[in-house]
């Protein structure tokens, strides 16, 4: 059977581990969101270099099939953004999952500290 008893130790030795992984995880998420923004960024340069092509190289087609080879030409491009930025996400995610676990031992530590 378990013990439902939590000692004031276990519970810091917790907070300690969350903190070290929350640190690790934060600086998992600065290289994510710089990944993130370089790929953004030679998403748009990539969609504005074709922008141009097509302008000089067809000045007579619309808007829409301006856009549509734009799309085509930059579609690696925007595959390595949409990626980094789904990386970013997930780890932003994962930054909020610890913050909310910190949280609940804070609690649970408060809790226990009143006990005493």
């Amino acid at each position: 059977m378990i013990d439902p008893l939590v000692s004031q130790g276990e519970v810091e030795c917790q907070l300690w581990l969350l903190c070290a992984a929350l640190e690790t995880e934060t600086g998992e998420f600065e290289k994510r969101a710089t990944e993130a923004a370089v790929a953004e960024a030679d998403y748009k340069i990539q969609v504005a270099h074709a922008w141009l092509d097509c302008a000089v190289d067809r000045p007579k087609i619309t808007v829409g099939e301006r856009q549509a080879r734009a799309e085509v030409a930059s579609s690696v491009e925007l595959r390595a953004f949409k990626i980094a930025e789904a990386r970013r996400n997930s780890t932003k995610e994962a930054l909020s999952s610890y913050r909310a676990r910190l949280d609940s031992l804070r609690s649970l530590l408060a809790s226990i500290r009143a006990q005493t």
